[in-house]
């Protein structure tokens, strides 16, 4: 394919998309579902997807697409784009742009695509980014993708927060509805700017207050070298009257590849001295090609 593609994979669906479009918003925790990505200049893309609970009849949110035609903007029927996908290509004096939608009867999903094209129209690469959007299957982990940052999280564990700097991408995870055990990751750019002194002080550092260290060593992720501490806290009287604790683990390292550093915390409520992150808990760093941090076109923030 003459174009470098990549793919986000985000709360359920995946798609790609060229690389130089740059993810500019997303959905959070509990919000219909949405990816929009822009170029330097313009908006291109809009996949936004919602559960339903019932089977929408598409020729009618067709018709609604139809109803923004004007004089100097007409539209058209989608012909010769991927099944099951159905829309319209609308023609104005400053480029044309497609809506089209499809229905995932099994998930009962609802998925809607913008592409805007405002020069010449590559249908090609239309055609390509429309098969490309999918519902990710259920299983026992589920691979988050977006921003920079990959990771594979155990499929129990849903998004609970979201952090978007720039150059700090942050997400967290829970499983259920509690706020333990939880799961963060991070990628940071310009370590330079972030890192202030040596990643071992920098980790400890990092800890929230009331968390004590109790072992920081040095540890492998893959081949980088990094380090690892292990910390507690106060769970509260009654936790604390039956020897449970918040422990956590924070895990640390940065990839010389990237030029990046990664950062991974898994915490949970224990009577144990020690913790283990999950055992299908995956951040993956040594990515090579364009790699983009951006969520935003803000300078770095004053600290």
């Amino acid at each position: 394919m003459p174009w470098p593609l990549q793919r986000i994979c985000w709360q359920g669906i995946q798609f790609d998309h060229p690389a130089d479009w740059e993810l500019t918003r997303f959905s959070g925790p509990g919000e219909p579902g949405r990816c929009l990505l822009a170029d330097r200049y313009f908006q291109r893309l809009d996949v936004r997807w919602q559960v339903l609970n019932f089977a929408p009849r598409l020729e009618l949110l067709i018709e609604k697409y139809r109803k923004n035609d004007t004089e100097d903007s007409r539209s058209v029927p989608l012909e010769g784009g991927p099944a099951p996908w159905q829309g319209l290509l609308r023609r104005t004096p400053k480029g044309s742009f497609i809506q089209a939608a499809r229905m995932c009867p099994q998930q009962r999903l609802l998925v809607e695509a913008t592409i805007v094209w405002p020069e010449t129209r590559q249908v090609e690469l239309e055609r390509a980014i429309l098969a490309s959007i999918a519902v990710m299957p259920p299983g026992p982990t589920q691979l988050w993708q977006a921003m920079g940052l990959s990771a594979t999280i155990p499929g129990d564990y849903q998004l609970r927060g979201v952090s978007a700097k720039v150059g700090r991408i942050r997400w967290e995870f829970v499983a259920g509805k509690k706020t333990l055990p939880r799961i963060a990751v991070e990628r940071i750019a310009l370590p330079e700017y972030w890192l202030k002194g040596p990643l071992r002080d920098w980790v400890a550092e990092e800890l929230p207050p009331r968390h004590e260290p109790q072992r920081q060593e040095l540890a492998l992720w893959g081949n980088h070298r990094g380090q690892q501490l292990i910390s507690r806290a106060s769970a509260g009287t009654l936790a604390w009257l039956r020897g449970r604790r918040r422990i956590r683990l924070d895990m640390a390292w940065q990839c010389e590849l990237e030029n990046r550093v990664y950062h991974l915390e898994f915490e949970k409520i224990s009577t144990d001295s020690d913790v283990v992150l999950p055992e299908l808990l995956a951040v993956h760093c040594c990515r090579q090609g364009p790699v983009s941090d951006s969520v935003s076109r803000r300078e770095l923030p004053t600290r």
